[in-house]
Parts: structure tokens; sequence; C-alpha cells
């Protein structure tokens, strides 16, 4: 178990979290929720222990919340026995025991051993399997976290990581991510993640000046492609009609070129970069507005020619040498010296090479 905290000015936010694999660990999501996200990612930390002052911390990359966490939902499960088919498995358990005292990191390990109902009402009451969980300090009341619930999600959540990610706000509203290294993150962009803004493009589309034409809506298709070697930490797609007295709104779908199962994850390779292809298909009913803005971090890539012109000016000058002639007769004079490790082998034997024809072939 180990303690998530953000420092604002003079406070400490913190709240537990359990390791669940090397990089990711599990949390309260009412309690992330609650955070300021401004420079989250730069600023909070996560300790190994409870000793947040001397404790190992690692900073975190991202942040992602189950698709079945909202704000206004609270649910309470009663605490039941083990399920039954963990009794004929006869498999090990521990509990593991925290100090009191939050100076200190010392953990006590008990094996425990399954028991019946009727033995575990009588003697200890209740029965529990999760974590059992501090809360954001000393003095706050414990939680409990039936992990059972969301391994599966972690698991999934760790195999999709590379994975575009897309959440649809409205039926005129987008949001796609795309990460290589980080999990897959839905719902509105943060201001952590509009921090830099790589590109942003906005386009009117009319629907058509014909009072003739029969037709309710019209349909509009753009290109979008994804660079895989950029980190998109968000891509806000939005369309909106210039009208505001207009009813309803514009709709917007995102569509996967090669989404077909016999295709791979990658459709199309370029000559420097690996790219992504979707299309974007506008259905309207009067003139609006299409705008697409793309936030994350753009690869840094290293200019050959200006590399080198650098290195060359800032690298040591090569040694000047003598003329060789000067250097031919210092050689002569280095082997008549007895104390030349090659004294006396300056008439070197040649050795010829018999038995063997070589011949060349143009071809």
């Amino acid at each position: 178990m180990d303690i998530f905290f953000l420092n604002i000015e003079q406070k400490r936010l913190t709240t537990a979290v359990v390791l669940v694999t090397r990089q990711m660990v599990v949390a309260t999501a009412l309690e992330i929720d609650k955070l300021p996200k401004k420079d989250l990612r730069a600023r909070a930390r996560v300790v190994i222990g409870r000793n947040c002052s001397a404790g190992p911390g690692v900073g975190i990359r991202d942040y992602s919340y189950h698709h079945d966490y909202s704000r206004s939902t609270f649910k309470l499960r009663p605490i039941c026995s083990p399920p039954a088919a963990l009794y004929a498995q006869n498999q090990s358990f521990f509990a593991m025991v925290l100090s009191a005292d939050c100076d200190r990191s010392e953990i006590t390990i008990h094996n425990m051993e399954f028991v019946a109902k009727e033995e575990c009402r009588t003697y200890y009451r209740r029965a529990q399997l999760g974590f059992g969980v501090y809360g954001p300090g000393c003095q706050a009341p414990a939680r409990f976290l039936d992990y059972g619930m969301y391994h599966e999600w972690v698991q999934r959540s760790v195999q999709r990581i590379g994975r575009p990610a897309i959440t649809k706000l409205a039926p005129n509203h987008i949001v796609l991510r795309r990460s290589r290294s980080n999990i897959q993150r839905f719902g509105p962009c943060d201001s952590g993640e509009k921090s830099s803004q790589l590109y942003t493009e906005s386009v009117e589309i009319q629907r058509g000046s014909d009072p003739m034409s029969r037709l309710p809506e019209g349909k509009y298709y753009l290109n979008l492609t994804i660079i895989s070697d950029v980190e998109y930490s968000c891509i806000v797609l939005r369309a909106d009609y210039k009208d505001k007295n207009k009813d309803g709104t514009p709709s917007l779908r995102l569509r996967r070129y090669c989404a077909g199962s016999g295709h791979s994850s990658t459709c199309f390779t370029g000559v420097q970069f690996i790219q992504i292809l979707f299309y974007v298909e506008i259905t309207f009913g009067s003139t609006l507005k299409y705008s697409v803005t793309a936030y994350g971090r753009a690869v840094k890539a290293i200019d050959p020619f200006r590399a080198h012109k650098y290195a060359n000016r800032v690298r040591n000058k090569f040694p000047k040498l003598l003329n060789h002639k000067l250097t031919k007769e210092l050689f002569k004079e280095f082997l008549d010296d007895a104390s030349y490790r090659w004294y006396g082998k300056n008439k070197m034997k040649s050795r010829e090479v018999t038995g063997f024809k070589s011949t060349t072939t143009d071809l």
C-alpha cells in the first residue's frame, strides 16, 4: 500500500493507493476527481510506504477513470463471505497489517485459513476478501477496496496501451487520445492535457443555397491522420451550427480506415513515420463551423546538417602534423636506435605465396 500526494501552496493533499502492477496503482476515483488538474502530472507523486517525506517516490504519467464511474453514483455492498470456489482450491492467503503509527513502516504478515461460515459468525462475526485501505490521513476513516471487481479492467488497461481512445461527449463533440506508453484515458480534456498545442484548424461548411433541394440533411467527409511517433494527449473535434437559433446540432462520427478483423492496427506506413488513418463523417442541415485542435508532445528530431555543423564548430581541433619528409627521416633514425622496439627489423623479408591463381570476371 502506497500514498498518492499533491503539494499545493501550503497544503498537501493525499490519498491511499494500492500497487497492482509494476507501474500501475488503483485509488478511489472520487478522491482523484476532486484534485485540481493543473500540472497534476508534473507535481503529483506516489510514495512507497507511509512516510511521504523519506519514502522513495515516483512521478505519474497519466490517470484514468473506470468506465462506470460517475460523480453522482454511490454503491453500497454488504460484506459477504469469500466465494465457495476458494475453499476447494486449497490456496494460501495472507493478511498484511501496518503499524498504527504513520511515521513508521512496520509490516506484520499473518498466514490466514478459511473457516466455515458458522464458526466465522461465532468468533469473528464477519468475513472480508480484498484490501483494507487507510484514508487520506491517519485520522481519516479506513476504506475497503474490493480489487476483485477491477482485476479484469486493470488487465485490459495494460493490454490496450498504445491504442487510440475515443470519447463521444455529445453528438457534435468527440475527443480522441493516443499515447504509446500511457493507459487509455476517456472523458473531457483537463488543463494538463491542453498545456501544449500541436495543431488547430477550423473550416466553415455550407449546406447549399438551392431552395429546391429535397435532402433534409447533408454529409461531409474529412480525413484525419495520426502520426504514431507523436504523443497526442487530446484531440478535440467539434461542429456547431453558425446560426445559434438553429434547432439540434450536427452529428460527428469518427471512422477508422482498415478497421476489418483481417487488418493490422496500423493501416499505412509512410516513408518516415507510421500513420493511423481516420475520417470524420459530418451530418448537418445548415451552415456549420467545424474545428479540430490537437494537444500533445511532438517528437524531437535531430537535423543531421545542423548537428554536424555544431560538432565541427565545438569539437577539438586536429593536431598539426609534421612535414611527411621530416617524419620519414625521423622514422629511419628510430629504426637505428637500439632502444626502439623495432630495432633491427628494418629489412623485412617478403614471403611469396604460391599455388594460388586469382582470376577476375566482369559481370
